[in-house]
């Protein structure tokens, strides 16, 4: 199990408590609570580019990493066959340079719209999004002089898809799609997969 922190509808942690003191508080004790040994801070629309939430959220998990080694922690962050867009990327910069020890990013592959190709289908366009997620992920490390080998990368990245019928009307994952992103997460050992 994860314990999972923010997402659409609701606010992670660094985004409404400022106190750096209260906001290490709040996650200790969901930590505590559940005994979790694996949290995901789920980051969707303008929280990604909240750089002050995102420093604020890089102390603390860095402070608990350290009181807690064991600690995981995954970033879940919406994405488009073409990959993660520039916020998504920087937060996941602010996170490594922070000093966060990354279990992972887990990408949202579902309501790609527009973004999609009309003619792959969204086993197609969540393969794109994972191959596309793959090069930043490699770049981010690359850059912040801690290249990781490729089966690294692949195991720290997760999909989650939106199985069914997704917000985005023609977007629907269905079993022949959930088969494909399957046996692609199998080929390259992904590192988590979800729904």
């Amino acid at each position: 199990a994860v314990v999972s922190f923010g997402g659409a509808l609701n606010k992670e942690p660094a985004i409404s408590c400022e106190d750096p003191e209260r906001l290490v508080a709040a996650y200790r004790a969901v930590i505590a609570r559940y005994d979790a040994s694996i949290i995901d801070l789920d980051i969707e629309g303008t929280s990604i580019s909240d750089g002050a939430a995102n420093a604020r959220r890089a102390a603390a998990i860095t402070r608990l990493q350290r009181e807690e080694p064991e600690l995981r922690v995954w970033l879940t962050l919406p994405v488009a066959p073409h990959g993660l867009d520039a916020p998504a990327i920087a937060l996941i910069e602010s996170m490594v340079q922070g000093g966060v020890i990354l279990g992972g990013v887990n990408v949202m592959t579902m309501n790609f719209g527009g973004s999609r190709d009309a003619a792959a289908s969204m086993h197609e366009a969540s393969v794109q999004a994972l191959l596309s997620t793959w090069q930043q992920l490699d770049g981010v490390y690359r850059r912040n002089g801690t290249p990781r080998a490729e089966a690294e990368i692949w195991r720290m990245i997760g999909a989650t898809p939106m199985i069914g019928q997704n917000d985005v009307a023609g977007d629907v994952f269905t079993l022949r799609d959930a088969q494909g992103l399957a046996a692609f997460a199998r080929s390259v050992d992904l590192g988590r997969v979800s729904f």
